[in-house]
């Protein structure tokens, strides 16, 4: 599937919702998330995902992506699913609303890390997956990437602070977002 511009910087949010006219030149591919699911993610992404996959298996740091792209109905089930096992609160804090989430493009990528013999879960294993997200962040621009939800900028992005959620602009655009500590709602 391809659509036609060719900015990454694309901003989905609660004040722009997703809108399939606007897209990019993109071609998707299909991979296996971290838990042996096919799901797709727009291939540049997933290039560069990969090239930083590299360089924090060279750490010591095993990473895989969990959640890529979602049509409307997944991020429907998502949200359900956030209700049902974490209550409506939480949920409306941290699963954004259909049409409103970064994850309709492909270009927005939840990760998770490996660690003794398994994939641990974000959500049920903060206190664990978060120590060492963190240290995947400082090389996340080096590749194009930034921290789609930091600590400290929820009143911008209306999402909390989200460690595993990463999104592909290129690596100027991260690089500038870095340097001067903006988040894509301020660059946009």
């Amino acid at each position: 599937m391809k659509y036609q511009n060719s900015d990454y910087t694309i901003l989905v949010n609660y004040h722009q919702k997703y809108n399939p006219a606007d897209y990019l030149n993109f071609e998707y591919i299909k991979i296996m998330n971290t838990y042996g699911k096919t799901i797709c993610v727009e291939k540049k992404t997933y290039e560069q995902f990969t090239r930083l996959k590299e360089h924090m298996e060279k750490l010591g740091i095993t990473i895989g992506i969990v959640q890529a792209l979602r049509n409307e109905e997944e991020q429907k089930n998502i949200y359900i699913n956030f209700c049902d096992k974490y209550g409506k609160e939480y949920a409306d804090k941290i699963v954004a609303s259909v049409g409103e989430s970064e994850h309709h493009t492909g270009l927005a990528l939840d990760i998770e890390i490996y660690q003794k013999g398994k994939w641990i879960s974000n959500n049920d294993n903060f206190e664990i997956a978060e120590p060492v997200l963190k240290t995947v962040h400082p090389y996340l621009s080096k590749y194009g990437f930034i921290l789609r939800y930091p600590k400290g900028k929820e009143k911008i992005t209306h999402i909390v602070y989200e460690p595993w959620h990463i999104r592909y602009v290129g690596e100027e655009r991260a690089s500038y977002l870095e340097n001067n500590d903006l988040t894509l709602d301020e660059y946009k």
